[in-house]
């Protein structure tokens, strides 16, 4: 209240006008300074709000809360990746953030442009692929389809996991994965061999 009464003062001291509005119907009992206060309060916390980047300490607060799941979804979304979203039942959606729980105050879903989807193998939990949505975009024997149509919002609740999501080099790690297998099989089929009887 004195920062308010300090700044107000010479206003009020230098505007007749307002002088005398103010002592007349609000000087009583100093309830004019406390309701200056408040309204000065509300308006300064709203103009500071303006300048501060909201999403910066959002994610500070989800980093101090421990939670990696919506850290990495704001992070594809900066990096503008795609990200790969594992659900408790095995299915798998690829896309693009669209929003995160980060974009909205209070939301505990994260909504994806999809490109891909598939499923973990039980046991293996290796991603098979089952559709890919951008060609049904290219695909103009399909009427009335647009990108909308590729936007799924799934609750943070069902996600096991979430990973930055780069096609060209999962096909890379793919390819090089099945030729290290088959190279430790013909090791191992080649050492049988070998053995002594």
């Amino acid at each position: 209240m004195f920062t308010t009464a300090y700044i107000i003062e010479p206003v009020i001291k230098y505007s007749p006008g307002i002088q005398a509005f103010w002592q007349s119907e609000l000087a009583t009992g100093r309830i004019g300074t406390s309701i200056l206060s408040l309204l000065l309060g509300f308006v300064s916390a709203i103009g500071i709000n303006m300048f501060c980047n909201r999403e910066i300490y959002v994610q500070k607060a989800a980093e101090s809360r421990g939670d990696r799941l919506a850290l990495m979804l704001a992070r594809s979304s900066e990096l503008q990746m795609q990200v790969e979203i594992t659900l408790k039942s095995g299915k798998s959606y690829i896309g693009y953030v669209v929003h995160s729980p980060f974009s909205i105050h209070g939301r505990s879903d994260v909504e994806i442009f999809l490109t891909a989807s598939g499923y973990r193998k039980p046991g293996t939990q290796k991603l098979v692929l089952t559709t890919h949505y951008s060609s049904f975009l290219d695909d103009s024997s399909i009427k009335n389809l647009s990108a909308e149509h590729f936007r799924i919002a799934i609750h943070m609740s069902e996600v096991i996991s979430v990973r930055l999501f780069d096609p060209k080099l999962y096909s890379q790690i793919i390819k090089y994965a099945e030729r290290g297998i088959r190279n430790l099989e013909n090791s191992e089929s080649s050492s049988h061999d070998n053995r002594p009887v």
